[in-house]
């Protein structure tokens, strides 16, 4: 019965494994397809936290719970994506998809949201954190990717208490 055990556990930690690989290929294999388009700028393996608010997963990551996860960031000139190793979290384009805010807001800390595309009457956002060193100059190079009439989630109203 023991070996039963050892080939279990054997076979779960070889599954984990391949899983992790294939999460780390599928970001390389993406990163590698924006790259062509000419690389501003570029970090690998980005820490990053994300929140997801509404009804709607955003590549299966529930709804309303903060997921850790390490990201790229890529900068093209017409496009700026965040892969992870599920694959595009963000593929924001001067013509296209938009963000609602990029801003730094503190040392190392850039914060990324925008909507996810649902038929609803009101969309789902998410909220990316990241640490990056140089979080104001990322911030700054977002700019022509983030929509002007755009409501980040720290400026929503707060509703009015009845009087």
């Amino acid at each position: 019965m023991p070996s039963f055990l050892v080939v279990t556990l054997v076979a779960l930690a070889a599954l984990l494994i391949g899983l992790v690989v294939a999460g780390r290929v599928r970001r390389r294999r993406l990163v590698a397809e924006i790259a062509q388009q000419g690389v501003l700028k570029s970090a690998p393996a980005v820490t990053c936290g994300l929140l997801v608010h509404g009804t709607t997963k955003l590549l299966g990551f529930e709804p309303d719970t903060v997921h850790h996860l390490d990201v790229d960031l890529v900068l093209t000139t017409s496009r700026f994506a965040v892969v992870c190793g599920r694959g595009m979290l963000v593929d924001a384009r001067v013509d296209g998809a938009r963000l609602t805010s990029a801003r730094c807001t503190g040392p190392g800390r850039l914060v990324i949201e925008g909507d996810i595309a649902a038929p609803r009457a009101v969309r789902p956002t998410f909220r990316l954190e990241l640490t990056v060193p140089d979080a104001e100059a990322w911030a700054l190079a977002t700019a022509p990717f983030v929509d002007q009439n755009g409501v980040p989630f720290a400026s929503f109203s707060p509703v009015a208490a009845p009087s």
